[in-house]
């Protein structure tokens, strides 16, 4: 059987990452966002429909409709304020010595995420860079992974040099088709890119806001990945865990009820304080390999019982 993980904001939250409320939270106090009217009068309508991706869809579609000066700026606004997010949430993170909760190796979390064939997530921050190290994969018995690798992507800029490193000193942008695995190493899909990310055009590679599908295709590199999780879902026999996903976004979706009617042996373990009820009706209907409703930060601190639970995956 393959196991594919899906990660959405729920999964950072467990080391601090912040919901899409804290996000729209945190975006009235960045400089810029304070000192432009017109893109906190956005914020504030969107807060309760669309939080901020709908705030900056709203802005896009405005540049896109009358492409002014005044337009530009008011998106650039926003768009550099997200990144001032991204980047004090990395401190956060930073701050951590590591992610396990427990250090005992059965609950260690490199230990529960290398049983998984592939790790997909819709999350664009650095959790993974800073934390998932490929000597934790390389010691795991039985020996699977020398090491994770996120496909397709290579250093467009490092500045590391001279002082301690850090992840997010670093971009990347695509290297040039065609795209490919890497034998014996884990690949870690960042299916909406990561805000460190460029292409080769200069554009950011972090889709958000309105009409996903549309930003995805200007990039090929994201629409492989699209392809390569429909594909493995599609293969006989295979199991979805997803972990902090709410099922917000229509195109992953459809990705998952397109692979569940091609593979009816389909199964799905739901890891969300909600259970199953925040399931479409249409993936609500896949088999069910579990259900998790504590987070993760509690079940590895301990929780023997949810722990077992969430390796039966495994079995």
């Amino acid at each position: 059987m393959k196991h594919i993980l899906l990660l959405g904001a729920g999964f950072s939250c467990n080391w601090g990452g912040w919901s899409a409320a804290d996000v729209n939270d945190f975006l009235p106090t960045v400089a810029n966002v304070r000192a432009d009217g017109h893109v906190l009068q956005v914020l504030s309508r969107t807060a309760s429909a669309g939080g901020f991706e709908a705030a900056l869809a709203e802005l896009r579609e405005d540049y896109a409709k009358a492409p002014t000066q005044e337009n530009l700026a008011h998106l650039q606004t926003l768009q550099s304020a997200v990144t001032v997010m991204f980047r004090t949430m990395e401190r956060g993170f930073a701050s951590r010595p590591d992610w396990n909760f427990k250090h005992t190796v059965e609950y260690k979390i490199a230990h529960f995420l290398s049983g998984f064939d592939a790790i997909f997530t819709l999350n664009q921050d650095l959790l993974f860079e800073r934390h998932y190290y490929d000597a934790d994969l390389a010691l795991n018995q039985p020996k699977k992974w020398f090491g994770w690798r996120r496909p397709g992507i290579r250093a467009l800029n490092d500045l590391n040099q001279g002082r301690p490193y850090d992840v997010s000193l670093v971009t990347w942008t695509p290297i040039a088709p065609p795209f490919r695995l890497e034998a014996a190493h884990q690949p870690y899909i960042k299916m909406h890119g990561s805000w460190n990310w460029w292409s080769a055009d200069g554009q950011q590679m972090l889709i958000m806001g309105g009409n996903k599908p549309a930003a995805i295709q200007q990039h090929p590199l994201l629409q492989w990945y699209h392809e390569l999780f429909e594909t493995y879902l599609s293969e006989p026999d295979s199991g979805l865990m997803v972990i902090g996903y709410g099922f917000g976004d229509p195109h992953i979706n459809q990705m998952i009820e397109r692979a569940a009617d091609k593979n009816p042996t389909m199964l799905l373990f739901a890891v969300d304080p909600r259970g199953r009820s925040i399931l479409p009706a249409r993936i609500s209907q896949i088999d069910a390999a579990g259900t998790s409703r504590p987070l993760l930060k509690d079940t590895f601190a301990g929780n023997e019982a949810e722990r077992l639970k969430l390796m039966s995956f495994f079995s």
